[in-house]
């Protein structure tokens, strides 16, 4: 993937958080104002998932701080370095991802059986689908775009 292809998934990610807040906040103006308590018990869930996106941010941001590169003796073994270090942290993103997901969905069933008293089935899936998308591709970004920089950091150093 170019450069430019990432940072327009990361585009589409703000747009995508932007707009699913805003619906969501106009949803729950109306549900309250037509005194909907239902229809608000499910979309402040579906606000309480939208959390998602700021922990994708965070898995984003985790890497870019990280501006040293590991330097080996020659520049082959310092990229092996890099890769496998990107593996790593790959694998924690996306062990990570699958935790926060699972825990989410253990959520959502418990609140859509007790509280709203739903169709569980429908709205779990909508949202751990929705969740595992966010958390991956963030996941994604974040190992590219921590590879790619400090891979100019190699070849500036050899």
């Amino acid at each position: 993937m170019t450069d430019y292809t990432l940072q327009t998934i990361l585009l589409i990610g703000f747009y995508l958080a932007f707009f699913t807040w805003t619906i969501l906040t106009l949803l729950i103006g109306i549900q309250i104002f037509k005194r909907n308590y239902p229809g608000l018990k499910v979309s402040g869930l579906y606000l309480f998932n939208s959390l998602v996106f700021i922990i994708a941010w965070g898995l984003v941001l985790k890497l870019a701080l990280i501006v040293r590169a590991p330097i080996a003796e020659t520049k082959e073994k310092s990229i092996e370095l890099l890769h496998n270090e990107a593996k790593s942290y790959f694998e924690n993103f996306i062990f990570s991802s699958l935790l926060i997901s699972f825990i989410m969905t253990t959520i959502n069933v418990v609140y859509l059986k007790y509280v709203v008293k739903a169709k569980i089935y429908k709205h779990t899936l909508i949202l751990l689908v929705a969740t595992l998308v966010i958390l991956l591709t963030a996941s994604y970004l974040s190992i590219e775009w921590y590879y790619r920089g400090l891979l100019v950091e190699i070849n500036r150093h050899f």
